[in-house]
């Protein structure tokens, strides 16, 4: 009973104070009302002017890590897209690339010989420095070139019995086959199933050389190359599908063999700065002739996957590093590719 006491007591003070407040504000709102009339009659202010509201102006937020060019193609995933072939530079820029690769390879070949069987080995380390360059010309189309250097070195020896019977160890290297090139967007993606497709037409010359110090270089051949490239956007993620064949032209009575490749990508933006990338290649190359006759066992099927990242490192420039890993017994074992991108306008543009 005297809690019950107290709690109406309470009520009945809360609903004095409620009614005292209502009070106070209706008396200001009179005495204002009065105020505001006297004001007008002694022409001291006018009809109030509704003040429209204003909106807060939003403070930028500090950019964290590089500044990246305003342009949308200065993108990392963009830049890649370029370098991989599945996207053209724009009318007036260009775009020079320095590279180098690495490739090992570790093959072993049983054989017979006098009723004894053997076996070869060969190892090859593989170094190519290459210099690219690509134009954006009008009708979005892109002119390309390519210069590589070779310098191989190839462990070759034989063993039988459990000994090592030879073993020649040596190293070759000389220009390699200088390729020019031309690739026009064909198809854009419409924002609906349809993806950006790229038609390219590729001539590796022959300016390479075949053997230097008795080790195989792979060049010295005149091949054209026809390549279609469908790429579909999915922000933040690119995917990349190409279709390749190429075409080599017989010198000195020997002919490599025609070559189809297939590679599946995807492109993957983290930021504006950096990008991933992975990719399936398959290629298969049919029979080297001599003479007009195919040898047998020269055909290859080799595949590959390769994954990396990109990074904008500094202004217009790209750095792009690409790990392979062989899939298949005439496919490189391991390898790795470094290559910096540096893009620029051209001034007759």
């Amino acid at each position: 009973m005297p809690l019950a006491a107290q709690e109406a007591v309470t009520d009945e003070q809360l609903r004095e104070q409620l009614q005292t407040r209502d009070a106070v504000i209706i008396e200001l709102q009179r005495r204002l009302e009065q105020l505001e009339q006297r004001l007008e009659a002694e022409g001291v202010i006018e009809e109030a002017v509704p003040i429209e509201p204003v909106e807060p102006v939003a403070t930028p937020r500090p950019q964290q890590g590089l500044d990246v060019d305003e342009l949308a193609a200065e993108r990392a995933l963009e830049r890649t897209l370029v370098e991989a072939g599945a996207l053209l530079l724009p009318a007036g820029q260009a775009e020079i690339t320095p590279s180098v690769s690495f490739l090992h390879r570790d093959q072993k070949t049983p054989f017979a010989a006098a009723g004894n069987v053997f076996e070869s080995r060969v190892r090859r380390d593989e170094f190519t420095f290459g210099l690219g360059m690509a134009v954006g010309l009008p009708f979005d189309a892109q002119f390309e070139l390519n210069v590589p250097y070779d310098l191989v070195r190839q462990d070759v020896s034989v063993r039988g019995g459990g000994a090592a019977l030879d073993s020649d160890d040596d190293w070759g290297h000389a220009l390699g086959d200088v390729s020019v090139g031309l690739a026009k967007t064909v198809l854009r993606d419409n924002g609906g199933w349809l993806p950006d497709v790229i038609i390219r037409g590729t001539w590796d010359t022959n300016t390479g050389e075949r053997v230097d110090s008795g080790v195989p270089l792979g060049g010295g051949f005149n091949t054209l190359r026809g390549q279609i490239v469908a790429t579909k956007r999915q922000d933040p993620i690119a995917f990349i599908a190409g279709l390749a064949y190429s075409y080599t032209f017989e010198d000195d009575d020997i002919r490599p063999g025609d070559q189809v490749a297939l590679v599946l990508g995807a492109g993957l933006a983290l930021s504006p700065e950096t990008s991933l990338n992975v990719s399936l290649n398959q290629s298969w190359t049919n029979e080297v002739e001599i003479n007009g006759r195919s040898i047998n066992g020269s055909d290859q099927n080799a595949t590959t996957f390769d994954f990396g990242g990109s990074a904008i490192i500094a202004p217009r420039t790209l750095l792009r590093i690409t790990s392979t890993i062989g899939l298949t017994d005439d496919a490189p074992d391991y390898g790795v590719r470094a290559s910096v991108g540096y893009r620029f306008n051209l001034p007759f543009f």
